[in-house]
């Protein structure tokens, strides 16, 4: 079997991940089913020395023994930028998949499928199971945003990076509920931002404004956009929890 899909890779992508992956082949051999690229290196929001490259492996079995002949390459491996891999066999993907329903269907929707099948053609998510992780998700990090308030107050430079970390772990559920309206949502987050206001009829405005921060983190008036914030993320709750 060979690789499939690397020209649809970045070169600079392309040069780390097939080392990499030989290597994984090197020690494995037939016990490998799929090789997957998701995240932003099978998107357009790679970014060359700041990004990390995310990858999946599905194996027929997995044992602390297979865990131990990777270590080396999979150490290697973060120095380059790649973090340590997922890895699954394919029961675990089919008895994970109500738990994980939000994480399952961002990498179906923004992954590379570069040796073997495609673990994601039939992939199929129960809606309520779904919409459950949404609520979770949304109202967990409210909760925890409003309880991070008191670690980082007074500090504008750490409760602007505070708003920016929690909004990049919102987004996944953004699109979780884009997904239940039946929509496929956009790739790009300031696109995934654009559509749920739109859709959702919830003023999402301090989402995006929050995004422009992402190199500076800084804001201006810290304390009236956390404020708007919190309302953002209550309204979310409210919206998913009525679905």
């Amino acid at each position: 079997m060979e690789f499939i899909n690397l020209n649809r890779l970045r070169e600079d992508v392309r040069k780390k991940v097939v080392p990499y992956c030989n290597s994984i082949l090197t020690i494995l051999g037939d016990n490998v089913r799929s090789m997957v690229v998701y995240g932003s290196a099978s998107s357009g929001e790679y970014m060359p020395g700041k990004s990390d490259i995310n990858l999946l492996f599905v194996c027929e079995h997995l044992d602390l023994d297979v865990l131990k002949a990777l270590g080396k390459v999979v150490k290697n491996g973060i120095k380059r930028r790649i973090p340590p891999p997922l890895f699954f066999t394919p029961e675990h993907i089919e008895r994970s998949k109500d738990v994980f329903p939000i994480e399952f269907l961002e990498m179906r929707d923004n992954h590379l499928t570069i040796y073997g099948g495609d673990i994601f053609d039939e992939l199929q998510i129960n809606h309520e199971q779904l919409r459950l992780e949404c609520e979770e998700q949304i109202k967990g990090k409210l909760i925890r945003t409003r309880q991070a308030w008191f670690e980082v107050m007074g500090n504008r430079k750490k409760l602007a990076s505070l708003l920016y970390t929690s909004l990049v772990n919102v987004l996944p559920s953004v699109r979780g509920i884009i997904r239940l309206r039946g929509e496929t949502p956009p790739l790009t987050k300031e696109d995934v931002i654009d559509r749920a206001d739109k859709l959702l009829a919830i003023d999402l405005r301090v989402f995006g404004e929050i995004l422009k921060t992402k190199k500076t983190r800084k804001i201006a008036d810290v304390d009236s956009i956390f404020e708007r914030y919190l309302g953002a993320l209550s309204n979310l709750a409210a919206y998913v929890d009525g679905m």
